[in-house]
Formats: C-alpha cells, structure tokens, sequence
C-alpha cells in the first residue's frame, strides 16, 4: 500500500509496507536463527508520492549497521506494484533503508530517502511502514540575478542539491514558478521572465515533491540611449567609412561624398546590451535624378540596408519632373507610387548645383542586439556622377541599451 503523509518537517512522505516472513518453518535446523522479509513498493501512476524523476527504489538491510542483503525494485511501466524478496535474514533486529533514484539500476543520486528498525521473528507476518523523504535540501535558481529592459526576457534554471551538495534530479512538472511583482516581471511555467516595467522583485520555484524554494532577483530598468555616432563632416572622416570622402558644394556645405554607383558603408560597434538602433541622416540628390523615368531614363533608386539585416529604404528621387516629366516614388517604396518630384524633402535647391538639388532628412529605429553594425548605403543609376550623384550628411547613430 501507499499512503500520502507530511511528517513534522513538512515533506511529502511515500509509505511502502515491509513484512517480516517466516523461512524454513517446521523445524528445520535454520529456523531458528534466520528469518525473511518481502518489501512491497507499490508505484503510483506518475503522482507525486514518489518523486516524478525516480525510476527505482534500492532497499538496503543492515545488521548491527552492516548491510546483509541489497535489493533494486525498478518502476514498472504504467505504475502498479513491484517486490523485492529477500531471504536468509538474521532473526533479530535489523533496518531498512530504502533510497530513490533516477535510474532503473538504482544509479544516480538519491532523490528520496527513509529507514525504519524492525525484528525479523521466526513463525510471524508483521507489517511495517518506512517513510520517504525528499532529499532535496535546496534549490539554486540559475542565474540567481538578472537584469532586463521592458519587454525583454530571461529564462531560469534550476538546480536541486541535496545536503552534500550533490545535484538531485528533478521533474519540471512538478516546479512551480511565482512571480513576486508581476507588475514588474512575469514568470511562465517553464520558468521564462518577461520584464514589464521598471522595478525590481523576486521570482520564486517550489518544487511541490519536497516543498523547498529558490529564488532569482529580477531588476528591470528603462534602457540608456548613448550617441554611438555623430558627424557633420566639417572637420575629418575616420576609416569606419569604406570611402571617406568629404566634398564641398557650390555654396560651401561640406559633407560625404560624392558618390554614384558605388556603395558606402558604416560600420559602428554598439554598446553591450544594445536593444534599439535609430539612424538619422540627410541625403543630398544631386543633378538629374530621373526617379521612376516615367517618360524618359531612369529608373534611379536610393538603397539603405542593414548588412545581415532588413532593408531600411529602397525608393527613387526625382529631379527632372519640370525637366522631362519624371515622377518619384520616394516616401513610399519604389514601384509603388508616383509623386511630384521633391515630395517629402526638407530642402530645395540650397546646395548650390543649378536648381537641381534636394535634401532629404530620413530617420529609422530598429529593433538590434548584436554588438556591432554595419549600414549599406547604395544607389542604382543610369547615368556618371557629373550627371547623377549623392551625398550624406548630419547622420547620427543612437543606441538603446
């Protein structure tokens, strides 16, 4: 039989009845100085009576604190009852000591433990019950401290450690997990943290089977926002450009370029931590920019990217819409639209090239963790960069973190 007790130290307990036989009854010249005992474990079907991760119970009785017999009842599949028969037991008293473990050859560490003193007597059947208690004597929770912004999350670990620091294992089913302040951070069943806002708390697990509590600080804080980059291209150019170089325009603005058809990347490392990236910069368009060439040349395209990530930007500017009728596709995506040349600009004209000329300032935040990046500027042209050309100036990078 199984019986489901807390004992006064508040484990749960399992019970396994243990009888005393008689071996060899009917005057046989052993029968008075050896008895027998059958142990009957009866497996519960995945309950918590005995701990969910055991496979087998190891039954071990000691005489005068020397161990006379050993025996390994393996879990049955499905649950049911098991026996361990022994025999040749001295008549006398002797104990019990049953242990848990979680593998079917009893390896493994102890998951549960129990003893009890009993007396094998010649020609009588007594019961007897052991109690099993957990041998858990703490769990650690990995990583006992973390700390998080809004949104982000963090899974938790857990280790069971008995008295001499020996991991025990346990089932996850059978780990409760708590949040302290789910207004500051929530806690799944499989022990994932999702920080909510500002704050900090306590997240807790109890493993029902033992009743023992870990804990983990979760700190949740607004994250920094730090310029990783800035320029106005006024004074110098560093290497973290591929092509670093400045120009001056007709009415004296300095900025990167000019460029055409080839590519200009940044590459930047971020702050560790980095949730947040948000660039800003301002394009120049300059000359004639046929934007979707709706009646003659072109298509000319602007692209932005991120190396290993989205497309931030693929549009076409238009300068030539008074010239040759051509339209731009710019703020929408190219191919999707046709608007007036200039259409979302911040400037006309104030470069100096003739009236062909636009400013464009452009913003974009994306979500980015990696620790460095790198940003793909590039066009496609139909024509050299005396007739169509571009530049950058005023970009700043910020990172949130």
């Amino acid at each position: 039989m199984i019986s489901d007790r807390v004992i006064s130290n508040g484990w749960r307990t399992l019970a396994v009845v243990l009888a005393g036989v008689l071996v060899g009854c009917g005057g046989g010249a052993d029968s008075a100085d050896s008895g027998g005992a059958v142990f009957t474990v009866v497996w519960p079907e995945s309950t918590r009576l005995i701990p969910e991760a055991s496979q087998s119970i190891r039954v071990e009785i000691r005489r005068n604190n020397v161990a006379v017999a050993t025996r390994v009842i393996p879990r049955p599949v499905g649950g049911g009852s098991a026996s361990a028969d022994f025999q040749n037991l001295p008549v006398g008293p002797v104990s019990a000591i049953a242990t848990a473990h979680p593998q079917a050859d009893g390896a493994g560490v102890a998951q549960a433990s129990g003893s009890v003193a009993f007396t094998v007597q010649a020609g009588q059947t007594i019961p007897f019950t052991l109690n099993m208690g957990s041998t858990i004597d703490r769990i650690e929770v990995n990583p006992p401290s973390v700390d998080l912004n809004p949104a982000q999350t963090q899974p938790l670990g857990i280790t069971a450690r008995n008295a001499a620091n020996q991991i025990v294992l346990v089932a996850a089913n059978k780990l409760e997990w708590e949040s302290l302040n789910t207004g500051v951070a929530r806690v799944d069943s499989s022990g994932v943290v999702t920080a909510v806002s500002a704050g900090s708390t306590q997240v807790r697990v109890r493993d029902t089977e033992s009743s023992k509590i870990g804990t983990a600080t979760v700190n949740v804080s607004n994250p920094a926002e730090t310029v990783v980059y800035w320029n106005d291209f006024e004074t110098s150019v560093g290497s973290e450009w591929s092509n670093p170089i400045i120009e001056t325009s007709p009415f004296g603005r300095k900025f990167l370029g000019r460029f055409n058809t080839s590519a200009e990347t940044l590459t930047l490392s971020l702050p560790a931590n980095t949730t947040q990236v948000t660039l800003s910069f301002k394009v120049y368009i300059i000359y004639s920019w046929d934007g979707n060439g709706n009646s003659c040349c072109g298509p000319d395209i602007f692209d932005l990217s991120i190396e290993g990530g989205p497309t931030l930007l693929r549009t076409s500017f238009s300068n030539t819409e008074a010239a040759a009728g051509n339209l731009q596709s710019y703020p929408d995506a190219f191919g999707t639209a046709n608007h007036s040349a200039g259409t979302g600009s911040s400037e006309m004209g104030t470069l100096g090239w003739f009236g062909f000329d636009t400013v464009y300032t452009l913003r974009y935040t994306v979500p980015y963790t990696a620790s460095s990046i790198r940003f793909r500027f590039a066009s496609t042209l139909t024509k050299g960069i005396d007739d169509e050309s571009w530049g950058i100036d005023d970009i700043e990078v910020r990172a949130k973190h």
